[in-house]
């Protein structure tokens, strides 16, 4: 009864709804608001309290998304029409389309259709929710050329087709690391913060598995000596990049496609130096980040939604999706999917600043977003702010596993992704059939409020509690629930 007494108030504000105000306190808020810049009101674009609170958990936001940034991305729209419309050219890669087939169409026969239309079949895989073909293809034009616009608007116009785009990019969220050379490590304020190292006197993870899609990995780095990492697909050939990773491997990778990857895996699953959340559990390592992308620093939606398929498939507990970019309309079914499937999402809320617009796919229905604090409970500075987080965490000076075998302090929503993620491994190694809705009850539930009093935008239901979610997930819900009731 200790637990429930300690955040029973701040509860019963999270059990109402997202937001709970006086009218006095909305006077107050309102006055504060009109005193601030016009551009202010982009502080959020996604109006919705998110997944749990307001009863119970809910698949759908009640987003009102902007017509002229979120819906410009949809699948049925074709690549001219998201340029003309001003889709930062970033945001999507002009060489690589997206062709997503109608249901039935062979696998050959698409290959030759896209053929037909003067483009050339890369990869393909099948749609968990319809099980239509999606297939990647790299343009003949050259990029931005009317003439693969034209392509692109006539193969979306067979009868085979069900729509055609350019594929959308992502970046990584997080600011950097500081690489040092650590011969041993007492300095992971986390453990204390959190009460995560009690929490893992209940678990450590065993059994449940992890779905780090991101980019490429360094597995012979020490930390993760003792770890369980499984490397299962990437987005293409990775040129210097061995299978297993070599000292070598791990200077290329860095080169190439930055080490945001091995950085994410330490704070999932070290199990050296250094020690992760859920040290024991197994991470399936998904690489997005392919050649040819936009550059070094972005990722695929076509990779970041086969390999969510492909998560599926393999019934993982929970998958991480700690990148930021546009709305997809594919990624978004591929997410509903998973979750329908009890396969538990996590992404990073972005760093884009408090003006910055929501970040996908943390923006989602059905995914927890979370946003980063640092060792004092303080807001990370350049972090997202939007109805759509559901939790902050710590994501400042994280220790974790840097490039060239050494470790450094890493900052950015990404990290804070990771310890939750972690957490949800935990959680579903002591118990297997928590559900997606009552492990996000969990989470939400146990939250050290930070900020205004209940949900907000900045920190959502609040700061992760380890040790508070472990014991609450060894409760009855329903119980609780009746409990902390007004």
């Amino acid at each position: 009864m200790q637990v429930f007494s300690k955040v029973s108030q701040r509860l019963r504000h999270s059990l109402k709804g997202p937001f709970l105000f006086s009218f006095s306190n909305i006077a107050i808020a309102s006055i504060l608001c009109a005193a601030l810049s016009v551009g202010m009101s982009q502080l959020a674009h996604a109006q919705a309290g998110g997944p749990g609170g307001g009863g119970g958990f809910q698949l759908k936001h009640a987003d009102q998304h902007d017509p002229e940034y979120f819906e410009r991305t949809t699948d049925s729209q074709s690549a001219a029409e998201a340029e003309t419309l001003g889709l930062p050219l970033f945001l999507v890669n002009a060489s690589r389309i997206r062709i997503e087939f109608r249901p039935g169409v062979q696998p050959a026969n698409a290959r030759a259709l896209a053929q037909q239309y003067g483009f050339v079949p890369l990869d393909s895989f099948q749609a968990p929710d319809t099980d239509a073909l999606i297939m990647l293809a790299a343009t003949t034009s050259v990029a931005h050329n009317l003439a693969a616009y034209q392509a692109i608007s006539a193969l979306a116009k067979d009868r085979d087709v069900q729509s055609a785009q350019l594929d959308t990019t992502f970046l990584p969220q997080d600011s950097g690391v500081e690489a040092q050379s650590y011969s041993y490590m007492n300095t992971q304020y986390v453990f204390r913060l959190i009460g995560l190292g009690l929490a893992q006197n209940m678990s450590t993870g065993t059994d449940a598995e992890i779905a780090l899609i991101d980019t490429w990995v360094d597995q012979k780095h020490p930390a993760f000596t003792a770890a369980s990492l499984s490397r299962i697909d990437d987005a293409g050939p990775k040129s210097g990049i061995g299978e297993e990773g070599t000292a070598g491997d791990a200077e290329a990778a860095a080169a190439l496609y930055e080490d945001h990857g091995t950085r994410m895996a330490g704070v999932l699953a070290a199990n050296g130096p250094i020690r992760g959340v859920a040290p024991d559990a197994r991470v399936l390592l998904y690489d997005v980040f392919a050649p040819g992308q936009g550059g070094s620093g972005t990722a695929s939606g076509f990779y970041i939604a086969k390999s969510l398929s492909d998560a599926i498939l393999r019934n993982v507990d929970v998958v991480n999706i700690s990148l930021c970019g546009p709305y997809d309309g594919l990624v978004s079914r591929v997410i509903t999917a998973a979750v329908q499937k009890q396969v538990a999402i996590v992404a990073a809320a972005g760093n884009g600043g408090p003006l910055s617009r929501a970040c996908y796919p943390a923006a989602n229905d059905g995914v927890i977003a979370v946003t980063a604090t640092d060792q004092d409970d303080r807001l990370y500075a350049q972090a997202n702010r939007g109805n759509y987080i559901m939790l902050a965490a710590p994501g400042v000076d994280i220790l974790t596993a840097a490039s060239r075998g050494k470790l450094g302090l890493a900052t950015g929503t990404s990290f804070a992704a990771a310890h939750v993620t972690g957490m949800v491994a935990l959680l579903r190694s002591r118990h297997p059939d928590l559900t997606v809705e009552s492990i996000v009850k969990i989470l939400t539930y146990s939250a050290k409020d930070m900020g205004l009093e209940g949900r907000d935008a900045d920190f959502g239901a609040g700061r992760l509690s380890a040790l508070e979610a472990m014991i609450l997930s060894d409760q009855d819900l329903a119980a609780y629930e009746a409990f902390q009731a007004p």
